[in-house]
């Protein structure tokens, strides 16, 4: 099984980006303490694709506190030079935020925070 969590804080968010084809992605990283090395830990590089990138890219922000489900995959392409270059990349299936931003989200009356649902069409959900 190809299963891979992680919790920690963001230490880094690139900017929303888009490939060719439209898909939108952000890479960013997780510090993920050492359970037996105190004061020590990875900088794990992750990718999130599509709404989870969205979220990322709009609700997070360096320090923010957060869980990351992912798989592990191996990639390659042709480097500038013609060599072949290999990567290795944790690419995110799910992701939870764990912390709040000191009050930069609107909460409505009941305390839950409003993450957008723009152009979700109710006549589609099951339970209407």
């Amino acid at each position: 099984m190809n299963h891979c969590t992680f919790t920690g804080n963001i230490s880094r968010i690139n900017d929303l980006t888009e490939t060719a084809n439209g898909k939108k992605y952000v890479k960013f990283s997780i510090a993920v303490d050492r359970k037996m090395e105190k004061g020590k830990a990875d900088f794990v590089s992750m990718t999130a694709f599509d709404g989870r990138a969205e979220f990322i890219a709009k609700y997070c922000k360096v320090g923010t506190k957060a869980l990351a489900e992912c798989h592990y995959q191996q990639s390659s392409y042709p480097g500038k030079d013609g060599k072949t270059v290999y990567t290795s990349d944790f690419i995110v299936d799910n992701f939870e935020k764990l912390s709040q931003d000191n009050g930069s989200e609107q909460k409505d009356d009941y305390g839950f925070v409003n993450v957008g649902a723009d152009g979700l069409n109710e006549d589609g959900l099951p339970f209407n």
